[in-house]
């Protein structure tokens, strides 16, 4: 057994050094190749009931029944909804320091605020759909030609507000806590998003984290 653990270490670092050799030079049918890989497994769905207490035995209806569950669970409340956008035209006509870390909120990345992103990701966290690992970013580290090109698409993806269909996707991981198998709500539902989006959301919150401290929200 650990002769195995031991191959199966020897093996992933030399993947891992192949890829930082690859972005080092530059390689880009190599680096796209990685990004686009594809997870082929599937997971197989077992029964549950739907909104309505109806058992769902067939995988494609049973997935509907998830999709619907965690759809309702993703959707803001109308007063959450009311509360934002006060608080929002609150901030717009309130003091110039408020306004001040607003404009701060909407600033263009950078290189500092990506490195900093960068270092955060932890390396040994789960790929999103695209199968692309946190420390193939960690690559694009401040000054060379993969940390520009990182930045630059992040200012495109910024001012843009629009991420690209790979980006997109997520892949959903139901766990079971307790009680009854067939129960949505006995679950607990993990987002795998892609690694690049997550340095996007980082960012966010960590800009929404600095701006709720020096505001009064």
């Amino acid at each position: 057994y650990l002769s195995c653990k031991e191959d199966q270490i020897i093996r992933k670092e030399k993947r891992e050094r192949k890829i930082a050799e690859d972005v080092r030079k530059g390689d880009s049918k190599a680096i796209w190749g990685l990004i686009k890989r594809k997870s082929l497994g599937t997971t197989k769905l077992g029964p549950v009931k739907d909104s309505k207490g109806q058992l769902q035995i067939s995988e494609g209806d049973s997935r509907k029944t998830w999709a619907a569950h965690f759809a309702a669970l993703g959707k803001a409340a109308e007063e959450t909804r009311e509360m934002v956008e006060r608080r929002t035209e609150s901030t717009r006509r309130g003091n110039p320091e408020d306004r001040y870390h607003t404009e701060k909120l909407n600033a263009c990345l950078s290189e500092e605020e990506l490195d900093a992103t960068l270092r955060s990701l932890k390396n040994w966290k789960s790929a999103g759909p695209d199968g692309v690992i946190p420390k193939f970013w960690k690559a694009a580290s401040s000054g060379t030609p993969f940390g520009r090109a990182l930045l630059k698409t992040l200012w495109r993806i910024w001012d843009s507000g629009d991420i690209g269909e790979l980006w997109k996707t997520a892949e959903l991981v139901v766990i079971y806590k307790k009680g009854c198998k067939t129960d949505t709500g006995n679950y607990r539902g993990i987002s795998l998003i892609p690694t690049g989006l997550k340095i996007i959301c980082k960012v966010v919150a960590t800009r929404l984290n600095e701006f709720l401290a020096k505001t009064k929200y």
